[in-house]
């Protein structure tokens, strides 16, 4: 991407990404997102510099993924354009440290990802990023291989989910969402869903996905089940007959779990217990972390009770949450 004639200093990124329907004009903390179409040869050119990045060796299923009838399609980008000065400033770099582009675009890229993972609910992966830049008269040019492939492509599932993921991308959160968590306890939670994306194994993922509950939930190591299914039924904010199903529901999970994990196989875990508990977890986890932040309760057992006794919250955010979920 050049960079307009009237600025002498400026730095652009571009990433590729994959698993994001395409949406015109979509944007995303100033990354907008576009469209290329690619004629069916080795490279993915990520800008018009003559510099490009030969996926073709390292992930022949996602180009194949972009083919018809063996012709290229499209390949969707994230493209950004920052002021070199601010950019600068709101780092607190001097321009001599300009390597240290590269780890905060890192750090930038990774939360972007992870943003778009939780909006989704679905495998959205950042494979790659390309920092073009003049900065008094010096050029960067770097690019950088930066994640895996997805488990599971769009393109491979039904209309109905695709339909819904599009919806979920007009939800208005930011990488904000997931900075100054300082609860080490959230932060599991997360780690744990986020980790979920990471695995194929049916069984591993549905434990990795009841272990980010228990991680919210599990206050005081007592009455464990119950713990984690009250919590769980009260934060999605259910009519009184949902939240006793929801309830029920988290139990019978959690001893599906135990029962794996203790090699009693009397419960047999499937492709559909784990989708169903993945939806549960991504909105536990942003209802949570909308919590946190609003009410700045950052101890788990004082978060439980307020969340126990809604009347306690404000209307100002019990509207917010109640939006979430009837949008969602």
């Amino acid at each position: 991407m050049s960079a307009p004639p009237s600025v002498h200093s400026y730095v652009s990124i571009n990433t590729l990404v994959y698993n994001i329907l395409p949406i015109e004009n979509y944007k995303l903390n100033g990354y907008q997102l576009i469209r290329k179409k690619h004629s069916n040869n080795l490279f993915l050119t990520l800008d018009n510099e003559n510099n490009s990045l030969d996926l073709f060796q390292y992930d022949f299923e996602f180009l194949h993924n972009l083919t018809d009838n063996g012709e290229i399609k499209y390949a969707q980008y994230f493209t950004k354009e920052f002021n070199s000065c601010d950019l600068f400033t709101e780092l607190n770099l001097a321009e001599k440290h300009i390597e240290q582009l590269t780890e905060y675009f890192l750090q930038e890229i990774t939360q972007l990802e992870k943003l778009l993972k939780i909006i989704t609910n679905f495998d959205v992966v950042i494979p790659s990023f390309h920092i073009l830049g003049k900065i008094n008269g010096k050029t960067i040019d770097f690019s950088s291989i930066t994640s895996r492939s997805p488990n599971e492509y769009i393109s491979h599932i039904h209309k109905e989910r695709q339909t819904l993921i599009k919806n979920r991308m007009n939800f208005n959160i930011d990488l904000n969402f997931f900075y100054n968590v300082n609860a080490s306890y959230v932060n599991n939670s997360l780690d744990l869903y986020f980790s979920s994306f990471n695995i194929k194994n049916t069984n591993v993922k549905f434990v990795l996905l009841m272990s980010s509950l228990e991680a919210l939930f599990n206050v005081d190591k007592k009455c464990i089940s119950e713990k984690i299914s009250k919590g769980v039924s009260k934060l999605l904010f259910l009519d009184l007959k949902n939240e006793t199903i929801m309830k029920k529901k988290i139990k019978t999970y959690y001893n599906q779990r135990s029962n794996y994990i203790h090699g009693n196989h009397k419960y047999r875990i499937t492709e559909t217990d784990v989708n169903d508990l993945k939806e549960i977890v991504r909105k536990v986890l942003i209802i949570y972390l909308i919590l946190t932040k609003e009410t700045q309760i950052e101890n788990a057992k004082l978060l439980l009770e307020l969340i126990c006794d809604k009347k306690k919250l404000s209307n100002c955010l019990n509207s917010k949450i109640m939006a979430i979920m009837l949008n969602d």
